[in-house]
Protein backbone atom coordinates (compact mmCIF):
# COMPACT_ATOMS: atom_id res chain seq x y z
CA UNK A 1 0.00 0.00 0.00
CA UNK A 2 1.71 3.39 -0.90
CA UNK A 3 0.95 6.05 1.39
CA UNK A 4 0.68 9.77 0.27
CA UNK A 5 3.30 12.32 1.29
CA UNK A 6 1.16 15.10 0.32
CA UNK A 7 0.98 17.46 3.60
CA UNK A 8 -1.27 20.87 3.42
CA UNK A 9 0.26 23.99 4.68
CA UNK A 10 -1.26 24.99 7.62
CA UNK A 11 -1.05 28.42 6.06
CA UNK A 12 -2.97 28.14 3.45
CA UNK A 13 -5.98 30.16 3.90
CA UNK A 14 -4.23 32.86 5.54
CA UNK A 15 -1.84 33.05 2.49
CA UNK A 16 -5.07 32.94 -0.03
CA UNK A 17 -6.73 35.55 1.68
CA UNK A 18 -4.07 37.47 1.81
CA UNK A 19 -3.29 37.05 -2.36
CA UNK A 20 -7.04 37.83 -2.31
CA UNK A 21 -7.30 40.79 -0.84
CA UNK A 22 -4.08 42.48 -2.78
CA UNK A 23 -5.85 42.26 -5.86
CA UNK A 24 -9.00 43.37 -5.02
CA UNK A 25 -7.16 46.41 -3.62
CA UNK A 26 -4.87 46.29 -6.75
CA UNK A 27 -8.32 46.56 -8.98
CA UNK A 28 -9.71 48.78 -6.64
CA UNK A 29 -7.16 51.33 -6.69
CA UNK A 30 -6.56 51.00 -10.55
CA UNK A 31 -10.37 51.53 -11.46
CA UNK A 32 -10.07 54.36 -8.95
CA UNK A 33 -7.18 55.86 -10.54
CA UNK A 34 -8.79 55.82 -14.17
CA UNK A 35 -11.91 57.80 -12.95
CA UNK A 36 -10.11 60.26 -10.88
CA UNK A 37 -7.37 60.92 -13.50
CA UNK A 38 -9.10 63.42 -16.59
CA UNK A 39 -6.90 62.47 -18.97
CA UNK A 40 -9.00 58.70 -18.75
CA UNK A 41 -12.03 59.86 -18.23
CA UNK A 42 -12.70 59.60 -22.07
CA UNK A 43 -11.19 56.02 -22.16
CA UNK A 44 -13.83 54.72 -19.32
CA UNK A 45 -16.59 56.86 -21.24
CA UNK A 46 -15.82 55.19 -24.40
CA UNK A 47 -15.06 51.46 -22.91
CA UNK A 48 -18.51 52.28 -20.84
CA UNK A 49 -20.33 53.06 -24.33
CA UNK A 50 -19.04 49.88 -25.60
CA UNK A 51 -20.08 47.51 -23.12
CA UNK A 52 -23.58 49.21 -22.89
CA UNK A 53 -24.15 48.44 -26.83
CA UNK A 54 -22.66 45.07 -26.23
CA UNK A 55 -25.10 44.52 -23.62
CA UNK A 56 -28.05 45.75 -25.34
CA UNK A 57 -27.14 43.52 -28.54
CA UNK A 58 -27.02 40.26 -26.09
CA UNK A 59 -30.16 41.00 -24.56
CA UNK A 60 -31.91 41.79 -27.67
CA UNK A 61 -30.75 39.18 -29.88
CA UNK A 62 -33.68 36.30 -30.53
CA UNK A 63 -31.51 33.11 -29.64
CA UNK A 64 -30.90 31.02 -32.66
CA UNK A 65 -32.90 27.77 -32.90
CA UNK A 66 -30.35 24.37 -32.83
CA UNK A 67 -31.50 21.89 -35.12
CA UNK A 68 -29.74 18.67 -35.33
CA UNK A 69 -30.12 16.32 -38.38
CA UNK A 70 -29.05 13.44 -36.67
CA UNK A 71 -31.91 13.79 -33.96
CA UNK A 72 -35.05 13.85 -36.76
CA UNK A 73 -34.53 10.02 -37.31
CA UNK A 74 -33.95 8.78 -33.63
CA UNK A 75 -36.62 6.33 -32.57
CA UNK A 76 -38.02 7.01 -29.15
CA UNK A 77 -36.98 5.62 -26.23
CA UNK A 78 -38.45 5.07 -23.14
CA UNK A 79 -36.56 4.69 -19.68
CA UNK A 80 -39.66 3.29 -18.14
CA UNK A 81 -40.13 0.55 -20.82
CA UNK A 82 -36.25 -0.06 -21.07
CA UNK A 83 -36.44 -0.79 -17.22
CA UNK A 84 -39.71 -3.09 -17.47
CA UNK A 85 -38.01 -5.21 -19.90
CA UNK A 86 -35.13 -5.54 -18.55
CA UNK A 87 -36.93 -6.66 -15.10
CA UNK A 88 -38.61 -9.12 -17.04
CA UNK A 89 -35.51 -10.86 -18.51
CA UNK A 90 -33.71 -11.26 -15.32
Amino acid sequence: MVRSTYQPSKNTSFHRRLKATIVVLLVWGSVSLLHWLPETQWLMLGLTAVLTVQTLRMLLAKPAAVVMESEIYLPPVSILAFRLKMKVQS
